[in-house]
């Protein structure tokens, strides 16, 4: 069987792709590691805490009603990710783990700030009538946080802090 490229085509080839390779670093060199706008420092290298478990996972699931808390989406053929909404993988509190399918899991990667923002305000509006419920009959217990800060205050009124009586 004959080969499709002759050895000089192949050489072309080859250099062509080297010169792609170049051209491609010298236009997008700039915007790697800690030029990225996604950057967040060592955070990625970081290893999941062991609080971080299938358990874990599994309260937020049933908590969000296994939907994507952005598109709404439930089909049970969907994979789902417990999403940190401040992107710090050590911080598993309840408030700051979202449900989100895989195509929004991979959209919030970008343009962080106003994600965080937007997931912070969307956790406190869904939460907050639970503070005028008697704490017997609060049914998400589970929520162990006592004072949010937010690092978007544009995003919540007054940037004040919320308590929860749970």
């Amino acid at each position: 069987m004959a080969d499709k490229f002759n050895e000089e085509e192949r050489q072309k080839l080859i250099e062509k792709q080297k010169l792609n390779d170049v051209l491609y670093k010298e236009k997008y060199d700039h915007v790697r590691g800690e030029n990225s706008p996604n950057w967040v420092g060592d955070l990625i290298r970081c290893s999941y805490p062991r609080e971080f478990n299938k358990s874990l996972k599994e309260k937020i699931r049933k908590r969000d009603d296994f939907c994507c808390q952005l598109c709404k989406k439930n089909d049970e053929d969907t994979i789902f990710h417990v999403h940190h909404i401040d992107y710090h993988k050590k911080n598993c509190d309840l408030m700051n783990l979202i449900l989100l399918c895989g195509s929004c899991n991979i959209k919030v990667n970008t343009n962080r700030g106003y994600w965080t923002g937007y997931f912070q305000e969307k956790m406190v509006i869904r939460f907050e009538f639970f503070n005028h419920i008697p704490i017997e009959l609060n049914i998400l217990d589970q929520i162990s946080i006592t004072n949010i800060k937010f690092s978007m205050p544009n995003h919540i009124p007054n940037g004040k802090i919320y308590n929860r009586i749970v």
